[in-house]
């Protein structure tokens, strides 16, 4: 089994999907730092020197490593679905999880750590939410195609786990 973690970036994929691995038999793996580990390099420094396009190779290589695993939960970057085919391999290799939150909730931790990302770290305030806005709406479609949308507000890796036992996707 192999569940993907999906959503815009500051959703909490990585630490939800590093909780939720802590509390089943499920390894977990991070796209983007599988991307780190095979360049050698940091995400920044990719997109400073290669730009975003060549990243989004070297994310879709890591995406398709990760179709070989099996007993894990996997983050993937805000982009990853939304480039290629990506979204269509994810749920043939897959379930595939949204974890979907308000802009305004998305804003507020952004700024927080806007430095760290290479897509944020030049915007103002202003800018940085109408971005959010706009790449929200842009990618809509490929988060919706997911197996399963869960609102990430307050949630807990219990609250993920439980319902996604609900919908039997049994991760115990």
């Amino acid at each position: 089994m192999r569940i993907y973690l999906i959503g815009f970036m500051g959703v909490g994929k990585s630490k939800m999907a590093k909780a939720v691995s802590a509390k089943t038999q499920l390894k977990h793996f991070d796209i983007d730092e599988l991307v780190v580990h095979q360049r050698g390099t940091t995400i920044t420094k990719i997109f400073e020197k290669e730009g975003e396009e060549q990243f989004r190779i070297y994310e879709r290589e890591a995406l398709k490593a990760t179709f070989g695993f099996d007993n894990c939960v996997v983050s993937c970057g805000g982009g990853t679905p939304c480039f290629f085919n990506n979204i269509d391999e994810i749920n043939r290799n897959g379930i595939s999880v949204y974890l979907k939150l308000d802009v305004s909730i998305l804003l507020s931790r952004l700024e927080k750590d806007k430095n760290e990302r290479p897509l944020l770290s030049s915007l103002s305030k202003e800018d940085l939410k109408d971005f959010i806005h706009q790449i929200s709406k842009e990618r809509s479609e490929y988060y919706n195609k997911a197996h399963v949308t869960i609102n990430a507000f307050n949630l807990s890796a219990n609250a993920l786990i439980d319902q996604l036992e609900q919908k039997g996707i049994q991760l115990r």
